[in-house]
């Protein structure tokens, strides 16, 4: 059984231990990374700083939503949906850690801010999945983001994969 968790863009840039920035990630930052499809000019990447973590250390997640045109395109920043799926080594949902039922199952606000990005710019967002869920066995673990770029369109990517040891 796969548990999609939805998060509220707005609450994340206010509330989240995370980071909302413009620009073009750094090259540690794609040492594992997965891209999805190009939807609408955009292409959602999603990354960790490496393949291998320790049980217990922390593991950042970094999203870029970076425009693929030769235009300025007008991304939503807030007011958006974004899931994210983490799958443990034995096949189910990880569970959400109480930070993570909190933050990840937001009332969803109307709000209408947006960013301008110019081609080949990207719109980079960062969190701790081990804030989010209770990743607490050694094994593989796999991650998908899908996020809202219009009221009925989305994009992905994803499976990431990472592994846990001892």
């Amino acid at each position: 059984m796969k548990i999609k968790l939805k998060i509220n863009l707005s609450l994340l840039v206010v509330l989240m231990p995370c980071i909302l920035l413009l620009g073009e990630p750094s090259s540690n930052e794609k040492i594992n990374s997965a891209t999805g499809s190009e939807v609408e000019g955009l292409k959602l990447t999603i990354s960790t700083t490496n393949k291998v973590f320790q049980l217990g250390q922390p593991i950042h997640l970094s999203i870029s939503l970076q425009n693929v045109t030769t235009n300025n395109l007008v991304v939503p920043t807030t007011g958006q949906i974004m899931s994210v799926e983490v799958i443990g080594p034995d096949g189910k949902a990880v569970q959400e850690t109480a930070f993570g039922t909190k933050m990840l199952h937001p009332t969803i606000f109307v709000s209408h801010f947006s960013e301008s990005l110019s081609p080949d710019q990207n719109l980079r967002m960062g969190a701790g999945l081990t804030a989010w869920f209770c990743i607490t066995n050694s094994g593989e673990y796999t991650v998908t983001v899908l996020r809202e770029i219009a009221k009925t369109k989305h994009i992905s990517a994803g499976p990431l994969k990472i592994r846990i040891i001892q």
